[in-house]
């Protein structure tokens, strides 16, 4: 029964030379948690290889192993690691706050505690049961259709000049609602 070698010692051939060793031929070694297998260059690249794709932000592999750091570009700065660039994005963007609106929720723009404006939003459908956000261009053309409007004064409504039916009273009780809520 052989005893099993606890330790591989490699030593150049004459003791006056100290070099390092290189052991080359190495076959793929089983890659598990359980694993005991040597690994080689190739598998140690491969691995490299998926981090540094994985991070983006330019990484790559260099000749002697090493990963190259990232670059992420955020609101015109640059970070090197993950972890900065993921608290500036928490720095640059709408945090949901879910105390606010009463408790239910709600995005918030404010940075360092001032209000912010947010810029560049599309035109968002403006209907009965719309839940979009609109635009200032859109805002600004509806405020453009109601000063275009003829004036309504209470008192023409409730001192008309000829008889008025049931539904024209209608149609001007909501135009008066309209206009001035």
């Amino acid at each position: 029964m052989r005893t099993p070698v606890k330790m591989v010692h490699l030593a150049p051939l004459t003791e006056k030379i100290k070099l390092p060793v290189v052991i080359t031929n190495v076959a793929n070694g089983a890659i598990s948690a359980a694993s005991s297998d040597a690994i080689n260059g190739s598998q140690l690249y491969t691995t490299n290889k998926y981090i540094a794709d994985a991070l983006g932000g330019d990484a790559e592999v260099n000749a002697d192993g090493t990963i190259t750091a990232p670059t992420y570009t955020i609101a015109n700065a640059e970070y090197n690691n993950v972890g900065d660039a993921l608290d500036a994005l928490d720095d640059n963007a709408l945090l949901w706050d879910e105390t606010a609106n009463g408790g239910a929720g709600a995005y918030n723009a404010s940075h360092d505690g001032k209000a912010s404006i947010i810029t560049n939003v599309a035109n968002g459908s403006i209907s009965e049961d719309s839940t979009d956000a609109v635009n200032g261009s859109q805002l600004n053309a509806t405020n453009m259709m109601i000063e275009q409007k003829p004036k309504l004064s209470i008192s023409s409504l409730v001192t008309p000049t000829q008889p008025i039916s049931k539904k024209t009273v209608r149609v001007l009780t909501m135009c008066v609602l309209t206009t001035t809520a």
